[in-house]
């Protein structure tokens, strides 16, 4: 409006172009969906790659200080007799994936940990696996199910990326389509008549793929299509056709409709109209008309709200205000649909779109760690819903009654390195992670016992001899180092703390128990390893500092020397006992520990475990990386877990490069620990990166207590 000396008042009408778009505002991208489709992941595990270490020196240090016992066994280098097989996963990962855990047709639960899809009965708490992927293409990133829920198809996170079909209801691979994106594989999508599968990646250019299988069955899967999409972070895919075509693309600007024109596509911008917001589309799904009506596609979008479109024009016909923070995750019930949202709620809406009902899964008990929701699934009846938080956590709501169930539970942030077995009872282990949780879990019930939040991150934990007490080391969180150094000790059974103590100021990397449960080593990022009574965490020595971070610390049988590896590669042993030498104090020749009988092995440098380096090959993946080792509880077999993920078990003693072993599926990225039961009737694996907890059921029942006392008197070792 304008008013000239003239006395005319002139009122303007601007016109835009709405070919392009004309809506209101623009939302941009929350940064925290940056990390979709296991870019958090690939972030950690690039820079640990960068923090790996390097020598040029002829001879790394630790085979400076080898010294090999008296006493070496016969080595079997053949493959161990022993059967180990994959028995059951804890630790569903959802941190950087969204739409990642559904009901399969059968209303078994599917989701991702490691390179693993797994298939769990929530009532009889059995698993079947999906594992086919192939070792170098890293941790599963997305997950898509069709919709009658008996397919699935899954891609992963690596630079030779791949992409597989397979048997929602048994785990068996149907089709596998190899190097299909570089940098990792972002999402993947089924259509509606389940000859169709879409996948998007990572590249600059976010390729599109499309794969056709004629029959519906899969074994005649073929790529069929392949382009370029659009230089923006992709967010959601959906066929929103009513038997396949057109794709709808969520992005970080707003999204796209792809049309397929013959080997190539035809993309048209998604157009948000002048009374809306364009905004990026994070899910997407198409609602089957009733009574001869029309299908609708809705979109949950950043706003909160769920768009409703016109697939003809490509434009918004609606918007419904349905949450207050973004909505992540839409599912058709048949009669309606239902939506979650970062908000903590679940919402229920009937056919035009009136609200039913709301659940606040954010009160549900136990708490989630993060309130927002990553995925969300019907079971074919839509009488109860599956609900996957950001924090690893999966919740089962019941539709009518609103009572909500936990059905899984993760450690839910960054890495997790501690892990320890109860060494009274072979039924419970321990694990500690950046999240700040401790979780103690039963085998058995194949479920968590019992957890405790901490004040801080904790990458060390320990079981003291008798089983009574736990130790955890915090720090490591590069977020949060206010309690880096800390020591707390707490009762295993009740997880009250009962002692904490703070002599060091950087995190710690390690803490073991002597054998007689005397002494608490604590090893720090500072150099130092802190030698603690654990009666009253009073300060007993302090060895000198090194030049690199001690990582793994064991302590002799007697009690009297503790052997250390550290960040440089170094193998070191000290004094714990005064009447030797001055507690703490550095052996200075390694031949003074070679009669010496090691409680534990977890070193991954020493005589009897050095062949564990040339299990699998010290290739590009796996060079710079410390091995994950443990020997079995009668010391015949030797656990070794690699940065690429692999797993693998060869017979102990292992002391030369190029033994046979076999490898154990599961993992796909970084192993940080691996550990035996005290009964050896299991070995467990842990992700580094993505926080995934192996169970290995061992075939053969390990020796008894009397039978390893027995063995290490001939062995020595």
């Amino acid at each position: 409006v304008s008013v000239g000396a003239d006395r005319v008042i002139m009122v303007y009408d601007f016109v835009t172009n709405t070919a392009v778009d004309d809506a209101n505002d623009n939302l941009a991208m929350d940064e925290r969906l940056r990390i979709d489709g296991g870019l958090e992941s690939q972030g950690i595990i690039a820079q640990l790659k960068s923090e790996r270490f390097t020598t040029t020196a002829a001879v790394e240090p630790w085979k400076r200080t080898l010294v090999k016992p008296p006493q070496v066994p016969e080595e079997d280098t053949a493959a161990p007799d022993t059967d180990v097989a994959l028995d059951y996963i804890l630790g569903p990962m959802m941190t950087d994936m969204r739409g990642a855990s559904f009901y399969n047709h059968n209303g078994d639960v599917v989701f991702a940990s490691g390179q693993t899809a797994v298939i769990f009965n929530a009532t009889n708490h059995e698993q079947q696996f999906h594992s086919t992927h192939s070792r170098d293409t890293g941790d599963i990133s997305c997950l898509a199910i069709s919709n009658d829920g008996r397919l699935c198809a899954s891609g992963t996170s690596g630079e030779r990326s791949e992409v597989h079909v397979w048997d929602a209801l048994t785990g068996t691979d149907m089709a596998s389509f190899p190097g299909v994106h570089v940098g990792g594989v972002a999402l993947v999508a089924f259509s509606s008549c389940k000859r169709y599968l879409a996948s998007v990646g990572h590249e600059d250019s976010h390729m599109l793929r499309v794969y056709l299988s004629a029959t519906g069955k899969w074994n005649d899967g073929r790529c069929i299509l392949v382009s370029d999409t659009v230089p923006l972070k992709p967010l959601s895919l959906a066929f929103v056709g009513s038997d396949s075509f057109p794709l709808l693309l969520g992005h970080e600007q707003g999204g796209a409709f792809i049309a397929r024109q013959g080997p190539s596509i035809r993309l048209q911008n998604a157009v948000f109209g002048r009374q809306r917001i364009k905004q990026p589309i994070l899910t997407s799904v198409v609602l089957p008309g009733a009574n001869g009506e029309a299908d609708v596609t809705v979109s949950g979008m950043q706003s909160g709200h769920l768009y409703l479109w016109d697939l003809d024009t490509c434009t918004v016909t609606r918007a419904v205000q349905g949450h207050h923070a973004a909505v992540s995750s839409v599912a058709a019930t048949g009669t309606g649909c239902v939506s979650a949202s970062m908000d903590g709620y679940v919402k229920l809406w009937g056919r035009r779109f009136g609200l039913l009902k709301e659940y606040p899964i954010f009160e549900a008990t136990p708490n989630p760690f993060n309130p927002a929701i990553h995925a969300l699934s019907c079971d074919q009846s839509a009488s109860k819903f599956l609900v996957g938080m950001k924090g690893g956590e999966i919740y089962q709501v019941a539709r009518d009654s609103g009572r909500v169930l936990m059905l899984n539970e993760a450690h839910s942030k960054r890495q997790l390195n501690g892990l320890a077995v109860n060494p009274v009872r072979a039924d419970e282990f321990a694990t500690a992670g950046d999240d700040a949780f401790l979780r103690v879990w039963s085998i058995s019930r194949r479920e968590i016992s019992r957890r405790k939040h901490l004040d801080s991150a904790s990458r060390a934990v320990a079981w003291s001899p008798d089983g009574r007490i736990i130790a955890v080391g915090f720090g490591g969180d590069p977020d949060d180092s206010s309690k880096d150094g800390a020591i707390v000790l707490l009762d295993s059974e009740t997880l009250e703390i009962m002692q904490e103590d703070r002599k060091c100021r950087d995190y710690v990397t390690d803490v073991k128990f002597s054998p007689d449960g005397s002494m608490l080593a604590v090893a720090s990022n500072d150099g130092k390893i802190y030698l603690h009574s654990p009666s009253d965490l009073g300060l007993i020595a302090v060895t000198p500092k090194g030049m690199y971070t001690p990582v793994r610390i064991d302590f002799s049988s007697d009690g009297t020397q503790l052997q250390c590896s550290t960040t440089g590669r170094e193998l070191l042993y000290y004094n714990t006992d005064a009447a030797n030498a001055e507690k703490g104090s550095l052996i200075q020749k390694a031949a003074a520990v070679k009669n010496s009988i090691w409680h534990t092995q977890t070193l991954p440098l020493g005589w009897m475990v050095q062949g564990a380096w040339g299990l699998v090959g010290i290739d590009e993946d796996n060079a710079g990386f410390d091995v994950a080792v443990e020997r079995s509880p009668d010391k015949s077999l030797l656990a070794a877990g690699f940065f690429d993920g692999t797993v693998a078990y060869t017979n102990y003693p292992s002391q030369a490069s190029g033994n046979e072993c076999k490898q154990l599926e599961g993992l796909g990225s970084a192993v940080s620990r691996v550990a035996f039961t005290r009964d050896g009737s299991h070995l467990i694996a842990i992700g580094r990166v993505s926080r995934a907890i192996v169970l290995y059921r061992i075939a053969q029942a390990r020796a008894s207590a009397d039978d390893e006392e027995e063995k290490e008197e001939k062995t020595g070792n």
